[in-house]
């Protein structure tokens, strides 16, 4: 190094290791310190009081350490707005040379909020009245509204808001710490540098026992706060749900948002359970999946172009979702390539499962918590062991009823109409199981019920109208009253040989009547007419006509204590009156049931 150099260097070096030493002494003189605490409560427009002096750290960074700090509204004396052990207030260091104290930022330690309830209901803090942040915010705000077309004054968009960090903090509502609303174990990092730059949060925390994060970036928070649309990307996980959301959000009063939207339920049940939301019928959903177009307030979302997976069930429509009178309400329009009605309707209510299922109470308390008006289609469905095509449906859940109604829908090669409905009433609960087919085949739906032997090989039109108690699946089908008709256009009926069943009339004594199995007998049509009271088929007319015979069947059915008893007439040629008539009795287990001949001379031909 030159003399020349050496002469300008060496008085510059010293200079700078003379303001290096100084710097303590400099950041640490008692004008700073006494600023602190007024240049922060300036600054936040919150009253804040310390439980002793600020301290002066240099290094790595300028910065005060408060210690005790306590934060007001202002013209409070009590319920402090936050609390915090420790509060590291970034400085800056030109600034402090001239023993001012302008804030770059904050660091909390161990900091408690206490947030309040809004009219609304939602919790938030307090909004300060005042203060350099709130000035700053609020001016722009106003000079936007005034010249929304006008730019705004560059200084004012370059003022620094800066940086926020909080390390363990802890959210209690109410004023209580140990409660189980309360959000613990709280890391965040909020990021605002100036209003003209974008602002970040990143936050982590605990909630009801699940550990949770919370990431939110909007390039134009500025446009937010004017309770204009602020772009937004927000993302929220937990272990039972994860959300994902991209558009715009308004602070409106309602909150408007619009985007699009992926909500992903690991356990839908384990959630509803989190959110501390008891909806038994709901309890039965597994793995749950939502995303499309969301728009909504804090009170509504509608889902359009919406893709749904429930468990293994996928659909595509459109969802609205809202709160009515403390329920939630859930409409929409849902179309499947396939669905299992009964693991659907098993997700909305009270459905069984299995015979144990089946002897228990219903309950209907779901009814108050839930308000469902969905209206179904698939390609296929499966309804237990019937098969469905191109079906169309619709769910209904209000306080009074439930009502799953198929309006129409292809099976066993005819059409078919069903529905089931349950009513709520203070006095008894009842319910409505109601099937309409038509040119169905018989001998596919009794394959479909297992039904193996004299089975009917023809199209069959069917009406089941049953009404009975709810106290459970069993009552409302053991206990059920209504009516059942049917007719069959010609066909066979399998292992029925009509044949041998004269032969055996004609001879005496009782047989069973499982010695008349055949192949199958020809008939030319069977009208059947059966009225059910309290779980027992009385069967008023059940006709059938083969050629020129006609067997006629009145009586009692009582499946469920395994008993039948029937007394039939058969004519052998209804063409000729003088041809033979044949009277019987048929009783026993449904299973094996025995045929008596009843002599002429007690029960004449007709």
């Amino acid at each position: 190094m030159s003399p020349t150099r050496a002469r300008i260097f060496l008085p510059l070096l010293g200079l700078v290791v003379l303001l290096v030493a100084l710097l303590p002494y400099l950041a640490s003189t008692n004008l700073v310190r006494e600023r602190i605490a007024q240049q922060v409560s300036s600054w936040t427009g919150y009253r804040v009081t310390l439980s002793q002096a600020p301290d002066i750290d240099v290094f790595p960074s300028l910065k005060a350490v408060l210690r005790g700090v306590t934060v007001y509204s202002w013209g409070e004396v009590e319920n402090p707005i936050m609390e915090s052990d420790r509060v590291e207030v970034g400085l800056s260091l030109l600034s402090a040379f001239r023993g001012d104290a302008d804030i770059t930022g904050f660091t909390l330690l161990r900091p408690q909020f206490h947030p309040r309830r809004n009219e609304n209901g939602s919790w938030q803090m307090p909004i300060p009245a005042g203060g350099e942040l709130s000035y700053a915010i609020r001016t722009a705000l106003r000079a936007m509204e005034s010249d929304g077309d006008k730019p705004l004054d560059p200084d004012l968009l370059a003022a620094k808001i800066g940086s926020f960090q909080i390390i363990d903090g802890q959210v209690s509502l109410d004023g209580e710490s140990g409660n189980e609303d309360a959000l613990t174990s709280l890391d965040a990092t909020i990021t605002w540098p100036t209003l003209e730059r974008p602002l970040n949060i990143i936050a982590k925390a605990i909630w009801r026992g699940e550990a949770i994060s919370f990431g939110l970036a909007s390039p134009a928070p500025l446009s937010g706060l004017s309770r204009k649309p602020m772009p937004v990307s927000l993302k929220f996980e937990a272990a039972p749900v994860a959300i994902i959301f991209d558009g715009t959000l308004s602070f409106s009063n309602n909150m408007f948002y619009e985007g699009k939207a992926q909500f992903n339920f690991s356990s839908f049940k384990r959630a509803l359970s989190w959110y501390g939301e008891d909806v038994p019928a709901l309890q039965s959903v597994g793995t749950l999946s939502l995303s499309g177009t969301v728009n909504g307030d804090r009170h509504r979302m509608r889902l359009e172009d919406a893709k749904i997976g429930i468990g293994e069930t996928n659909a595509i429509g459109f969802l609205d979702i809202h709160n009515d009178a403390g329920a939630a309400a859930i409409s929409g329009t849902l179309a499947f390539d396939r669905i299992d009605i009964m693991a659907f309707l098993s997700a909305f209510g009270d459905v069984p499962g299995s015979a144990e299922k089946s002897a228990e109470r219903i309950d209907l308390s779901y009814f108050d918590k839930l308000n469902l008006d969905l209206r179904l289609s698939a390609t296929e469905a499966d309804a237990g062991p019937i098969m469905l095509s191109n079906i169309a449906a619709n769910v209904q859940v209000k306080s009074d009823i439930a009502a799953f109604d198929v309006s129409g829908a292809q099976a066993f090669d005819g059409n078919i109409q069903a529905s089931l409905r349950l009513d709520r009433d203070n006095d008894a609960n009842g319910g409505e199981i109601r099937i309409l087919g038509s040119d169905i085949s018989g001998a596919k739906l009794a394959t479909a019920l297992e039904i193996e032997r004299y089975v009917p090989n023809a199209p069959l039109d069917l009406s089941v109208i049953l009404n009975g108690p709810t106290q459970s699946w069993n009552s409302l089908v053991r206990a059920a009253s209504g009516t059942v008709t049917a007719h069959l256009d010609a066909g066979t009926i399998i292992g029925f040989d009509l044949n041998g069943f004269i032969s055996k009339l004609s001879s005496s004594g009782f047989f069973p009547f499982g010695q008349t199995i055949g192949v199958e007998t020809a008939f030319d049509g069977i009208d059947v007419k059966v009225a059910v009271v309290d779980g027992v088929a009385q069967i008023e007319k059940a006709d059938m006509t083969s050629g020129n015979r006609r067997m006629s069947i009145t009586g009692l059915v009582a499946p469920f204590s395994s008993s039948i008893a029937l007394s039939g007439l058969l004519e052998e040629d209804v063409s000729n009156k003088d041809a033979a008539t044949h009277i019987f009795f048929l009783g026993g287990a449904p299973d094996s049931p025995f045929v008596t001949p009843i002599l002429p001379s007690v029960f004449p031909s007709r």
